[in-house]
């Protein structure tokens, strides 16, 4: 039985990603989860993948840590994988610090010919890449479609959000003001709009503002709507696959990323409270057809490929 290191920075990712321990194990792969969630946790897991020496390491992240382990993966003969799971920003002055640590990699699964061209720069050498769909791709084919609502892809953005979920990321006043502006003009207008909670909310800032405005809704349903509506959430990707429309709101983390990348629908940009109405009637008058493919999971994939090699 292969053995595989699946190492991320938190723990609840684990669940949200992959299919379950029993799952792997019955396709004769065992599978073991390691986050860094303390800052002595890395070292701890340097120390298990030379003890160890599984089969493959897969990892998500972009980061340092990451690096350093793929080396050592490298040094000690095992193979590791990168898989793309959000959109992200490239800067030269990381990637030569990166390079430098001179790792290799295997194999390289990107959502864009973009993120491929700029993630091999982190690395010595890849070995091997692929393009592959968004993670979420294989739960929207059973998607309930409600093409009278709005769907909005939570993020930690608010500061209620980012306080009560100890959140490192840098707060935008001016994007906060337009999401409650926002709310505000769906709610006066009687439009429906269903929240999907990020999975990383700890605050009870959805709660709170469900209760102020009755139109909406959070859900854990996978609904495929009128348009969606975001900022720079990498679950934006699979809904653009589908051809629903993109409603994105001013935020400053949305520089450097380009949703074109992924897909080449128009998006609805709201930079400022006037958009609001254009854009919403603009959209309502818009009608898309669905994109029916069938995907595989991230936790199917992945298993063919560790089958394969």
């Amino acid at each position: 039985m292969k053995k595989a290191l699946f190492v991320d920075e938190k723990n609840y990712r684990f669940s949200y990603y992959y299919n379950d321990r029993s799952w792997w194990l019955k396709n004769d792969i065992n599978p073991v989860f390691k986050a860094y969630e303390t800052k002595k946790d890395k070292w701890l897991i340097y120390l298990w993948l030379i003890f160890n020496k599984p089969n493959y390491v897969i990892f998500v992240q972009l980061s340092i840590k990451n690096i350093i382990l793929t080396k050592l993966c490298n040094i000690i003969g095992v193979k590791t994988l990168f898989w793309q799971h959000g959109v992200f920003t490239y800067q030269e002055k990381t990637i030569k610090k990166y390079r430098k640590i001179g790792a290799k990699l295997n194999i390289l699964l990107t959502l864009s010919n973009f993120d491929t061209k700029q993630i091999k720069k982190y690395f010595k050498y890849v070995h091997s890449s692929k393009k592959i769909f968004h993670y979420d791709s294989s739960k929207l084919s059973d998607g309930i479609v409600n093409k009278n609502t709005f769907l909005f892809i939570g993020q930690i953005l608010t500061k209620q959000q980012i306080e009560e979920s100890k959140s490192k990321i840098l707060y935008d006043v001016e994007s906060e003001n337009l999401v409650d502006s926002f709310w505000q003009f769906l709610n006066h207008h009687n439009k429906l709009i269903f929240y999907k909670k990020h999975p990383g909310d700890k605050s009870k800032y959805l709660e709170n503002i469900s209760d102020k405005f009755k139109n909406l809704k959070i859900t854990e349903n996978t609904i495929i709507p009128k348009a969606i509506v975001g900022h720079f959430s990498t679950l934006i990707i699979p809904y653009l696959n589908l051809g629903v429309p993109f409603i994105q709101i001013k935020h400053k983390y949305n520089k450097g990323i380009d949703f074109l990348n992924y897909h080449k629908s128009k998006i609805y940009e709201i930079n400022s409270i006037n958009d609001i109405s254009n854009v919403i009637n603009e959209v309502e008058c818009t009608e898309y057809e669905i994109n029916n493919n069938q995907y595989l999971s991230i936790s199917e994939l992945l298993l063919n490929i560790i089958k394969l090699k």
